[in-house]
């Protein structure tokens, strides 16, 4: 009979069960003999014993129960015992003493070596499961049933096993990831940044899709705020109360992009919504205390700044979508109430001029351009007011300067502000007059007075200033050096060109 089972009989048959993946009669067992099964030895008996391909929604219920020592009564009279019923008490002993259970010790960390059984028990054999059977959708169902009773247990599986799993599955059906879970934890930042946002292996090579992995992969991945630095770190002469690592990685990646295949980076920046933008799946979502978040904010915001100014592309398209960008990050900053599509904003020539010009101007400014994109320090792409309304008007005057015959980056449009070259700013008006001269159609006027008024804005932004009277300081926009009256005078000799009076 199960209840007059010796202790060593006991152990063995929850061995046995265990083994065979009989759940049931495990918890039968158990049921039964709670003060000899207690919590750690169950635990090591199922970690030693039962097969890592058990599907975890076999075994989780039962597992809760026995933390919570709510596990009903058996039908003991079925229980199957013959497994023991040929051993005598002293042979059943010896065979226990030789089990060598594993032990519940995890090493990694000392929260999870330090938390209860159960806690040892779900990061030990979440990593058995991966290393022995590859079978990563079932990590995240072992775990998920135990999120709300320990926050340990939480972070490492929303941010940890949840962005381990989703990468590994973006791989082809047969092909092993790139590292196995335990691996994956040992990375350093870079290294982890680099492989979670990885095209290798997955069936597709199209980026088109890294807005997903920023969403749903390196998103929970910096939730961990154990990758974080809360010790006044600086980054270059960037001085903040924290600082990410990671994070600093995934920005570096992104204006890498930017620079080198502007599409891919743009495309992720449009259809990410920020480091808000979170996907923890059916998981119980992580939390970033308010200064956490206000750093991921600004520097998400310099981050899409430093992408505008590093994308070489002078194209209308690119263009039209880079203004998109700053428009709806102005919106996100909470300095516009709505977005004007680029076509009205052409049209209305509105007046983007800035409360202090002087930050903008020079050469040593002009060098942010090229370096410390991504740094606080950096008057160009610190977020504020003036800066987003500054970079938006370069955009705007890149894609007229484009429009007019002289194909611009942002870039080329900034030098042209920064610098105040007067030889340069009049050498690009003479290059668009010329283009507006190949373009203009014989029959109608409204082009020319269109491209009139385009000129007098990328001289002053929409201020209205003449910059002429002695005292007053050139104007703001991108051919800013160029006399008013030189303009106008040129333009007639146009016109005249042209036949008209």
């Amino acid at each position: 009979m199960a209840s007059t089972l010796s202790p060593a009989k006991v152990v063995l048959l929850a061995v046995h069960f265990a083994g065979h993946a009989d759940i049931e009669s495990l918890a039968a067992l158990t049921a039964t003999h709670a003060s000899i099964l207690h919590d750690e030895l169950l635990l090591r008996i199922i970690l030693t014993h039962l097969p890592e391909t058990t599907r975890p929604d076999a075994y989780t219920g039962f597992l809760q129960n026995v933390v919570d020592h709510a596990s009903e009564g058996g039908q003991l009279e079925s229980l199957d015992t013959s497994p023991v019923d040929r051993l005598d008490d002293g042979e059943a002993a010896k065979r226990a003493t030789k089990l060598h259970l594993l032990p519940l010790l995890y090493p990694c960390t000392p929260e999870t070596s330090q938390g209860d059984a159960l806690t040892r028990f779900l990061f030990l054999r979440t990593h058995k499961m991966d290393e022995e059977t590859g079978m990563l959708a079932q990590l995240l169902d072992l775990l998920l049933p135990f999120l709300s009773r320990n926050s340990a247990i939480q972070k490492w599986a929303m941010a940890t096993v949840l962005p381990y799993v989703r990468k590994g599955l973006e791989f082809r059906m047969g092909q092993p990831p790139e590292y196995s879970l335990a691996e994956f934890e040992k990375l350093t930042d870079q290294q982890a940044v680099k492989f979670l946002l990885s095209p290798g292996g997955t069936l597709s090579q199209s980026r088109d899709n890294v807005d997903h992995s920023l969403r749903n992969v390196v998103g929970p991945w910096l939730y961990d705020i154990d990758r974080w630095d809360c010790s006044g770190k600086t980054s270059g002469d960037e001085t903040s109360s924290v600082f990410c690592p990671g994070w600093q990685h995934v920005r570096e990646w992104l204006l890498s992009q930017a620079t080198l295949s502007w599409s891919v980076a743009v495309l992720a920046i449009e259809r990410w919504g920020g480091p808000d933008d979170v996907d923890f799946g059916d998981g119980i979502p992580l939390y970033l205390p308010a200064p956490y978040k206000y750093y991921l904010e600004q520097t998400y915001a310099t981050t899409v700044m430093a992408c505008v100014y590093g994308v070489q592309e002078a194209t209308l398209e690119c263009l039209t979508r880079m203004y998109s960008l700053l428009t709806t990050l102005r919106q996100y900053l909470g300095y516009d109430v709505d977005v004007i599509p680029v076509e009205q904003a052409i049209n209305a020539l509105l007046d983007l001029s800035v409360t202090d010009i002087s930050t903008f101007h020079g050469g040593r400014v002009a060098s942010f351009m090229r370096n410390s994109l991504l740094e606080q320090h950096n008057p160009l792409t610190n977020p504020s007011q003036d800066s987003t309304k500054f970079l938006l008007a370069l955009v705007l005057s890149a894609y007229l300067l484009t429009t007019f015959g002289s194909p611009s980056s942002v870039r080329r449009a900034g030098e042209l502000s920064l610098l105040q070259d007067e030889r340069d700013q009049k050498a690009e008006v003479l290059k668009l007059l010329r283009g507006i001269a190949g373009e203009a159609p014989n029959e109608s006027d409204d082009y020319l007075q269109r491209a009139r008024l385009s000129l007098l804005w990328l001289r002053d932004w929409g201020q209205g200033s003449t910059g002429t009277s002695p005292g007053e300081p050139a104007p703001q926009g991108a051919l800013g050096m160029v006399a008013r009256e030189y303009m106008e005078a040129e333009f007639l000799k146009l016109l005249l060109s042209k036949g008209r009076r």
